[in-house]
């Protein structure tokens, strides 16, 4: 069964927008932690 058709590039909620950049975030900081240790 084939899923419904997604658009080329559908437009980011500020939920998903936040999440991305917590997300991004945490990343940083871990590698931060990880190179000054």
């Amino acid at each position: 069964m084939p899923g419904p058709p997604r658009s080329a590039r559908a437009p980011l909620t500020r939920g998903q927008y936040s999440y991305g950049i917590a997300i991004a975030v945490v990343v940083l900081v871990l590698f931060v932690v990880g190179v000054l240790r």
